[in-house]
């Protein structure tokens, strides 16, 4: 099971990523601006781009699995 984290890129979600990444979790990242998650990717963390403003975005991250 991946766990979706969203605000990931925040201070409270930067930190409940980083938590879960070191314990080796399946982690999906929910960022508008992709650029903004660099760190997290070099943490082995899953990023999908999108908004909350559009639902399509949103629907792909909770449902593209691999």
């Amino acid at each position: 099971m991946t766990i979706l984290i969203t605000g990931a890129t925040g201070t409270i979600g930067g930190e409940v990523v980083k938590q879960l990444a070191a314990k080796n979790l399946p982690i999906r990242a929910f960022v508008r601006n992709p650029s903004k998650a660099v760190g997290l990717k070099q943490l082995g963390v899953e990023i999908a781009q999108g908004d909350f403003l559009h639902q399509d975005t949103l629907e792909a991250a909770l449902y593209q699995f691999k």
